[in-house]
């Protein structure tokens, strides 16, 4: 079971990161349970779809994000799996500036919905510095 999902997750995850690099709501959106819940750092939660396309539309004009990502660890039993990785951003200001890096962890609680795609339900992540 756990090997099975691991090929789809991380075809999964590397599309996720890809989407994201690309700032491609479409897929991001597809990629997202519809009830998912984000924990940003420094914010509130964000719960639901439209909540975090809302989140991901503000953020996305501002900067151009490169995204790496490095898988620590999986676990999975039944219709849930758990996803921790390490990541890493290189951000520069689409108004100029200086570019800045940040890196830290994050952990995505997958979920199988009824139709067997792998969803991202949950998403928290922090940042080491």
């Amino acid at each position: 079971m756990v090997a099975a999902f691991s090929v789809r997750k991380a075809r999964r995850g590397a599309e996720f990161i890809a989407a994201l690099n690309r700032q491609d709501i479409p897929i991001l959106s597809d990629m997202r349970a519809d009830d998912c819940i984000d924990i940003p750092p420094n914010r509130p939660a964000i719960r639901g779809l439209s909540a975090i396309q809302a989140f991901w539309r503000e953020g996305f004009p501002q900067f151009e994000t490169r995204f790496t990502r490095f898988p620590e660890q999986l676990e999975s039993s039944g219709d849930v799996a758990v996803d921790r990785f390490r990541w890493t951003a290189e951000s520069a200001p689409l108004s100029g500036g200086a570019s800045t890096r940040d890196e830290g962890v994050c952990l995505w609680l997958w979920r199988q919905e009824k139709d067997g795609a792998w969803k991202i339900a949950q998403a928290i992540w922090n940042s080491d510095l």
